[in-house]
């Protein structure tokens, strides 16, 4: 029986860890691991102690990580980890499992389990973040792994355990089983957040206060006339003078201390078998289990799906206007089976009549715009959880229907804030006005984009409420309804929401994200496909050579990891747009790991880079390279010998293959294969110019710095293109994005930092055009073996 739970949790982790769900929220979580080891001049930090920060050794710099995320991966890991039963029970497989003799606290054992494997790898992924941090940042590179891992073992772990097990718990509740136990985790997270700093938390809270209460000793013991010793903050802040540094080599957990983690994981453990009291285990509704009968071929409470409908009417049909029908009809959908909200709006409309001005802004307008907060949610995600897509695909005008869905969004938001927007124009507050008509333009707009993109309304909720959180607490930048009650002042432009003179064009981009992102034909037409490279290029260049340029123009140097993120993930971002809008899917994508069936591909990708790093060392030494120096590579991690600073580089490189996912996931694994389809020579050549020349203007932005622009472009590109020809054949030969991934991973972190390690007094021309030679007669053999061989797995 044990092993049969295990294989049934790891089945169902495997299933959700490559969900695009789940490695947004990782990708989320290592950005939060960078941004909890900003650098060393930074005025933005996370954790601080008085006016002091830790000096970024192993064991501060393990503890910065985990503590953020603890709170992170409590928050955003329980939307990941949650719906596993719902999902079982609209699939179907419910009713499988209740037909089998696995009991009911079997079952949910298994499933707390493989939500715990979801986000413990998610720890795993920023253990090895805050490795990288640590020797990134330089104040201390000496790697103590006991210091580095024991704040993720003793704090983030029995954390995240036991979110796992309230997120297990929550679904087998009916009131809590929908968007209510959403809104209400993210309510129980502010006051677990706040409440399990504190010194008397129950089972220790957060536990925190240990490992402060040890730096504070530190930092006594170093300046006894520390000033703010007592005041420990944790949170995004901005300090106007830097932190002071002091040193702190971790702390040994007391036996209390374990012991209230130990019962931090016992309650985990008693919450996840506390549902096998009353939870059916998908069995009918008339009790026990299910049984053999009904209609042959099915299972009884199974639902039969329609045939999915895949074009238009063939029969003419007649059109009129009826758009204030459909508009009725969508606010009727919004609207119905909700009469516990309509006490709501008319409180809060005596409330936003009898409050002072300041209060309706402050208090009012944001309690308005929270009350309907689980209506918007189905924007966009209502024709798929009940069932109708079927249906709505017949409809002869789908923009006309979407744009009905988002205007009837538009009317709620009008109703809830109509008494605020009565007040503000009596007091004559055109800007305040202004801001309520931006804010009611822009929640339904969010709200239908997200719903559409991601088919159901958990992202809507997990993305909405920070931001409304964000907006009561008065941070400017990010105010989309006016509420703060200061003077009207302009404020630097955000970069997450759009300005008040770009809002039109968000409204009208969401509205067409949604349409074009309607199920399609599953052979879509060219002109969809061509769609879909549009807004793949434009997402892909647009956005991310604006952000190399901004980067660039706050100061900070596109050689920084934190900067790079602001633009990595863009090429991935691009190819999940662009298969909604033209409707292929992800059938190609490779998004699947097979790590058991292709284990030989991800080994070459991951010990292929090292080979070729001494390849290009070895061709640099016959070549006559002045200052090739083995003896450098002692000098890589500082406190270890060339060998162990190598063997940590290939052991973070797999921790990493989630960051380079970012371009792979566009460039190989979406462009590639639109572009000369049944040519491969000449689809990889083309990818990989396009890829160079999305690099360009890092060449003029600080990254690097050719000593002659024309010909360090020209080696650059020679670069790209023999990887691409390497990556892309590790995509077709394994069939999955990550192998390529995780060779990227390599080239980066172990093929150029070890020749440029040895090289150290080589410009960056030679340092370019060295690792072409071999990359390129690998890339050689690989297209003649390809031509040979056997053939490719498609993805």
């Amino acid at each position: 029986m044990p092993g049969r739970l295990v294989r049934l949790a790891f089945g169902d982790f495997l299933d959700r860890a490559r969900r695009p769900a789940c490695l947004a929220v990782l990708a989320a979580a290592v950005g939060l691991g960078c941004l909890a080891v900003p650098g060393t001049d930074s005025h933005w930090v996370i954790l601080r102690v008085g006016d002091y920060r830790g000096r970024y050794n192993s064991a501060y710099t393990g503890m910065a990580v985990a503590l953020a995320a603890t709170l992170w991966l409590s928050l955003g890991g329980f939307y990941v980890v949650r719906d596993a039963l719902g999902r079982d029970r609209r699939s179907g497989v419910g009713e499988l499992l209740a037909a089998t003799p696995l009991h009911t606290v079997g079952l949910l054992v298994a499933k707390a389990l493989a939500n715990v494997l979801v986000l413990a790898s998610m720890v795993g992924v920023l253990a090895g973040t805050a490795l990288v941090m640590q020797l990134a940042r330089g104040e201390s590179t000496a790697v103590a792994p006991v210091a580095l891992l024991l704040p993720f073992v003793v704090v983030t772990l029995p954390v995240v355990v036991l979110t796992a097990a309230v997120a297990l718990l929550t679904e087998t509740v009916p009131v809590l089983r929908g968007g209510v136990g959403n809104l209400a985790w993210f309510f129980v997270w502010l006051v677990v957040a706040v409440g399990g700093m504190a010194p008397g938390a129950p089972f220790g809270g957060l536990g925190v206060h240990e490992p402060v209460a040890s730096m504070r000793d530190a930092l006594l013991a170093q300046d006894g006339n520390a000033a703010g010793v007592r005041d420990f903050s944790l949170g995004f802040t901005y300090e106007e003078v830097p932190l002071r540094v002091f040193d702190w080599d971790g702390y040994t957990p007391s036996s209390g201390y374990l012991l209230s983690r130990a019962a931090l994981l016992l309650l985990a453990v008693a919450l996840a078998a506390l549902p096998a009291i009353w939870f059916p285990r998908f069995a009918p509704a008339t009790g026990g289990r299910a049984r053999p009968g009904g209609v042959a071929g099915t299972l009884p409470g199974l639902p039969v799906q329609p045939a999915a409908f895949t074009g238009r009417p063939r029969t003419p049909v007649p059109t009129g206007r009826s758009g204030w029908q459909l508009l009725a009809g969508e606010v009727r959908l919004l609207l119905r089976g909700n009469g516990w909200w309509w006490p709501g709006v008319a409180a809060l409309a005596v409330a936003g009549t009898l409050a002072p001005l300041p209060g309706v802004t402050r208090i009012v307008l944001p309690a308005a715009w929270l009350w309907p907060v689980l209506l918007w949610s189905r924007l966009g995600a209502q024709r798929h959880t009940d069932g109708v897509t079927a249906l709505l695909d017949a409809y002869p005008a789908p923009r006309r229907r979407v744009l009905a869905e988002w205007l009837a969004g538009v009317a709620v938001a009008a109703l809830t804030g109509a008494v605020p927007l009565v007040r503000l124009l009596l007091a004559a507050d055109l800007p305040g006005v202004a801001a309520w008509c931006a804010g009611a333009l822009f929640v339904p707009s969010l709200a239908l984009a997200l719903g559409t993109l991601s088919r159901t309304g958990r992202l809507f909720q997990a993305v909405y409420l920070p931001l409304w959180y964000a907006t009561v607490n008065g941070l400017p930048l990010l105010d989309f309804m006016g509420s703060d009650d200061g003077p009207r002042i302009p404020c630097p432009p955000c970069p997450l929401l759009p300005p008040p003179s770009q809002l039109p064009l968000f409204v009208r981009s969401a509205v067409t994200v949604s349409t074009t992102a309607l199920p399609r034909p599953s052979s879509p037409t060219r002109a969809a496909r061509t769609r879909g490279l549009v807004v793949f290029f434009a997402i892909a260049f647009g956005a991310s050579w604006l952000c190399m340029i901004g980067v660039r123009l706050a100061g900070l140097s596109l050689v920084n990891p934190l900067a790079q993120l602001s633009f990595a993930f863009l090429p991935a971002i691009g190819a999940l747009v662009a298969r909604r809008v033209s409707g292929e899917g992800f059938a190609d994508a490779g998004l699947a790991l097979r790590l058991r069936e292709q284990w030989r591909w991800y080994l070459a990708a991951w010990l292929c880079p090292l080979l070729l790093a001494f390849a290009t060392i070895g061709l640099a030494a016959a070549l006559g390279v002045p200052g090739v120096r083995l003896s450098a590579l002692d000098g890589l991690i500082p406190g270890l010998p060339g060998w162990a600073g190598v063997t940590v580089l290939m052991a973070v490189v797999p921790l990493l293959t989630p960051v380079y996912w970012g371009e792979e996931f566009g460039w190989t694994s979406y462009l590639r294969p639109r572009l000369y389809r049944a040519q491969l020579s000449r689809s990889v050549l083309a990818t990989g110019l396009i890829w160079a020349l999305w690099h360009y203007p890092l060449a003029f932005l600080g990254y690097i710095e050719f000593a002659d622009p024309l010909l360090g472009l020209a080696l650059w590109t020679c670069s790209f293109l023999v990887q691409e020809t390497l990556l892309a054949l590790l995509y077709l030969r394994s069939g999955t994005i990550w192998t390529a991934s995780l060779a990227h991973a390599g080239n980066n972190m172990v093929l150029a930092l070890l020749v440029g390690t040895v090289l150290k007094g080589s410009d960056a021309t030679t340092l370019t055009w060295l690792p072409i030679l071999p990359l390129a007669a690998l890339s050689a053999i690989a297209l003649l073996a390809a031509r040979r061989g056997r053939a490719m797995i498609r993805p």
